[in-house]
């Protein structure tokens, strides 16, 4: 029989304690629920407002009577024969609620006793369908849970929190900002692949971390005051000691991660760059409302209302679709649908799979821009290094079309109709003569947002220049807002520079050592191997994976965070017979560890605990 995955079914944000802005009829108590939802995005076409309000009305009231059996808690959940409901509070007030469709198969239908009448039979075999097999045991609750959390730090780190975006710009601009991530976001959420212990757990560290600090704290020493450095590749992170005792959020090395799986060439041939506000300029009024704001941001090519006949394909380009909340209303007018945020058939499309990387760039609406001298006369000063390291012409290019009249048509990928790079290139010899003695590479710039321990959801914005040669990036963080990074940056780059030497010598150092390391025996090669992870202050220290059988180890995760007085978890199972741990201690991070030796008793695995502790020490 053929098995469908779990999928999600719809996914809201409200706030419950939100009231209308205009006066409404005291009657009128759908006015009131519709205020208090800040986004709502549903697998259907099209869903009714009363739909949505009963969805979560009924969310508001699971919450409700959870309460009146235990204290206030953030996390909820509501077990069903075919789906599974979440409410999630990362904020005070503030709920964000899934409801997910577990994985199913349809059960085959009982065979029927043979009947004298031919016709009779067939008119039997013609009834209902029976209905399908739901699989309770394919979601663990905390990898939900994990999840949700993960999509929200992401959103916090590039929008800022919840309360400062309500209170500084409106109910208005939240909206908008909720409707441009978590669209993309929930319809690109895997609920079955992304079921991974290793991405609740934080960031891994660097193999060979240890080898390579102290050249990344030598070079930290000689930043300016304020600045934290942090080393980054595609899979791994490696933080200074200044930057781990500022104790940034693990989503702000995520986030940097996956800007340093790119390289510049993709990063600014698929953004617009921002202009940089000068020092003295105020900020933008946002009194008036936010129509002005809703205006901007729905021609950056984010979905927003998602229409049935929208082609996925088109996702990355400006004006595929409108952003505007009110874009499909007639005034004066109104309707009991609603048209959902949902992409509909992209869920379940197998036409056109969804590029991760181009859901990135999407979800980030801060572009990358370089902060060098914008001169005519250097216009290598533009140039970025590509993925190999080496420098390109892309964006010199582009913005020479650009000062030339020439418009050149989004995606910038596409090539101009009307002016090739070669031309442009040729019309003026001295930039061509200029692009051929240039070699520099510059950091890129963009902006974060970071909120002080103490008030986790008081955020303010950060800027961060990286730079990037071959697989390897730099990433510094500034302090606070007022503590911008300088724009002259020559000198600064050629520092990183070095440093990304000296760990290019150090990795090929350690591969050397590797390869000349004797040969495992025959008999540890078949010898069942144990998996691990080691957590130490909110980073994977180090492990061999753990990709299988993750459910013993969620609820010994779970039963840890409930009992804190608890320091291990031992459990095993049945098929296979394989030991499942969890050991956590203060000064030495949280072990998970599953032992593949049906014959290992309980004390041979405290032995392979302590064992792996000792060789983190």
């Amino acid at each position: 029989m053929t098995r469908t995955p779990a999928a999600l079914l719809y996914l809201t944000i409200y706030n419950p304690t939100i009231r209308p802005n205009s006066t409404v009829d005291e009657d009128n108590e759908d006015a009131e629920e519709q205020a208090q939802i800040l986004f709502y995005t549903s697998r259907d076409q099209a869903t009714s407002r009363d739909k949505t309000l009963r969805q979560v009305g009924l969310a508001k009231a699971l919450i409700h009577f959870a309460e009146t059996f235990q204290t206030a808690s953030s996390y909820q959940n509501v077990h069903s024969q075919s789906k599974r409901m979440v409410m999630l509070s990362p904020e005070p007030n503030f709920w964000i609620h899934a409801a997910i469709e577990l994985a199913k198969s349809p059960q085959a239908q009982s065979s029927k006793s043979k009947s004298k009448d031919k016709g009779k039979a067939k008119e039997a075999s013609s009834g209902d369908m029976p209905a399908p097999e739901y699989y309770d045991g394919s979601l663990h609750d905390s990898a939900i849970r994990a999840h949700l959390l993960r999509g929200y730090e992401q959103f916090k780190i590039i929008h800022g929190s919840f309360t400062s975006i309500f209170h500084s710009q409106g109910q208005q601009a939240l909206e908008l900002q909720l409707e441009r991530f978590f669209t993309i976001w929930a319809w690109s959420w895997d609920l079955e692949a992304d079921c991974n212990l290793s991405l609740d757990l934080g960031p891994p560290l660097h193999p060979i971390y240890p080898s390579i600090l102290p050249a990344i704290d030598t070079f930290s020493s000689h930043l300016p005051e304020g600045l934290a450095a942090i080393v980054l590749t595609p899979d791994h992170v490696a933080p200074s000691s200044r930057y781990r005792s500022l104790r940034y959020p693990t989503a702000l090395a995520r986030h940097l991660m996956s800007l340093a799986s790119r390289s510049h060439h993709e990063a600014d041939a698929e953004r617009l760059p921002p202009e940089r506000p000068s020092e003295g300029a105020e900020p933008p009024d946002n009194s008036a409302g936010s129509s002005a704001t809703v205006d901007a941001h729905a021609s950056n090519g984010f979905p927003g209302a998602i229409s049935k006949a929208a082609d996925v394909r088109k996702w990355g380009w400006p004006g595929a679709f409108l952003l505007s909340r009110n874009s499909g209303r007639k005034s004066g007018s109104t309707t009991s649908v609603t048209r959902s945020n949902s992409p509909g058939s992209v869920a379940d499309s197998s036409v056109a799979p969804i590029d991760q990387d181009a859901l990135d760039d999407a979800i980030s609406h801060k572009s990358l821009s370089s902060n060098e001298p914008q001169d005519e006369g250097c216009p290598h000063a533009n140039f970025t290094p590509s993925a190999n390291g080496d420098v390109s012409p892309c964006d010199s290019d582009q913005r020479k079309l650009q000062s030339l009249g020439v418009e050149t048509p989004r995606p910038s990928r596409a090539p101009s109709p009307t002016l090739t790079t070669s031309e442009a290139m040729s019309s003026s010899p001295s930039v061509a003569d200029n692009c051929k003695t240039s070699n520099r590479v510059h950091f890129i710039f963009l902006d974060v947002f970071l909120a002080p321990g103490d008030e986790p959801w008081a955020t303010c914005r950060h800027s961060v220049a990286l730079l990037k040669r071959g697989g390897i990036a730099v990433a510094l963080i500034s302090g606070d807002d007022k503590d911008r990074i300088p724009g002259d940056m020559e000198a600064l780059a050629s520092q990183t520079l070095q440093l990304l030497e000296r760990i290019d010598v150090i990795l090929s150092e350690d591969a050397k050592r590797a390869l000349d390391s004797s040969l495992p025996s025959a008999t540890k090669i078949l010898q069942p191997q144990d998996a691990h992870l080691m957590k130490s202050h909110g980073y994977i220290a180090g492990g061999t994976g753990l990709s299988s059988h993750l459910d013993l180890l969620y609820d010994a995760k779970e039963l840890l965070e409930k009992q804190p007085d608890h320091v291990e978890v031992f459990s095993r199972g049945l098929t296979p017979q394989h030991w499942h741990v969890v050991h956590r201690e203060d000064d030495r991070g949280e072990m998970y560890l599953q032992v593949a030796r049906k014959e290992a008793s309980l004390s041979d695995v405290d032995n392979v605990v302590q064992k792996l502790y000792k060789g983190y020490a």
